[in-house]
């Protein structure tokens, strides 16, 4: 959906991985997305991950830049169009699985829709979003490709949709974009209406859009910042959420080992009641506790806290 650059880069507390090693990622994930071979994909996804990308990075990041490369090769004659829908199949099956390791935040209470532009087909990208949004606790409807602009607009009034969020790959696609975009705003002016995608990347395409009423994302990563600004919320979890995460990722942890809060307490070399406050997230920690929990729990620091 969103603009990416080429190399992966730090993301959601994932740790930075240099130039090479990223292309060595997408090396190992392009082959058996080309074949269809979902179980060796994953493994590189889980490979990736385990060197210290976060689920987050995975999707955004290595993903996007494998199916990137892969566009190149069809592009250049290289694949047939059937092994380019073969390897965008695969990776939208992807998404699916690596979204269910995304950390989920409680519910906002917001609806919100993500959807294509007409005439553009493209949706790996929105499905990306949509998870990352799904995440962060929206209620998200995700209404793919080819929606008629006027039954996306039923769609929303019917609904009660609190923001739009549409992805344009291609620069071809900017008419249809804006033809919906005003229908949107003459029907639901209030309505926060967030525009991405590597058409983006065009300043011609840019400089059309600038003047109508909504907000060019730029990078998947900013989409769930940007949608919670345009809908008057926290761009950014407070300290208490932050605390709060944390604790539920110690219970999901403990309760994968069947361990008792006593058993966690007692290999960490800590108080069974200062575990139970820090699941509750009601305890201001220090990072050399968290290092104890973490060992116990058979996690890396840095694991236990990015995953939160």
């Amino acid at each position: 959906m969103i603009e990416h650059e080429t190399s992966l880069t730090p993301y959601h507390q994932g740790v930075s991985v240099p130039a090479q090693a990223g292309q060595d990622f997408v090396e190992k994930l392009r082959i058996p997305l080309l074949e269809g071979d979902f179980d060796a994909a994953i493994g590189a996804c889980q490979g990736a991950m385990a060197q210290g990308l976060s689920a987050n990075q995975v999707l955004s990041e290595l993903l996007t830049a494998t199916m990137r490369e892969i566009g190149d090769l069809w592009h250049r004659g290289e694949i047939s169009v059937a092994d380019e829908h073969l390897a965008t199949e695969t990776a939208l099956e992807l998404v699916s699985a690596l979204g269910d390791l995304l950390h989920i935040r409680p519910s906002k209470g917001k609806r919100v829709v993500v959807s294509c532009v007409p005439e553009e087909f493209h949706t790996l990208g929105p499905r990306i979003a949509a998870e990352f949004l799904r995440a962060d606790g929206w209620q998200v409807s995700f209404l793919g490709n080819g929606m008629p602009p006027d039954a996306m607009l039923r769609f929303i009034q019917e609904r009660g949709v609190d923001a739009v969020v549409l992805s344009m790959t291609l620069s071809d696609s900017v008419g249809g974009a804006l033809a919906t975009i005003r229908m949107l705003k003459r029907s639901l002016p209030q309505m926060p209406i967030l525009l991405g995608g590597p058409s983006l990347r065009d300043p011609d395409v840019t400089s059309l859009l600038r003047s109508e009423d909504l907000l060019l994302v730029h990078d998947l990563p900013s989409i769930v910042s940007e949608l919670r600004v345009a809908c008057g919320l926290r761009p950014a979890d407070s300290l208490e959420d932050y605390l709060e995460a944390i604790g539920a990722r110690i219970t999901t942890l403990r309760k994968d080992k069947r361990w008792s809060q006593q058993e966690l307490a007692d290999s960490a070399g800590l108080d069974r009641s200062y575990v139970s406050s820090l699941e509750r997230g009601k305890q201001n920690v220090s990072l050399s506790a968290l290092k104890r929990v973490a060992d116990a729990l058979g996690v890396s620091l840095d694991g236990l806290i990015r995953e939160a």
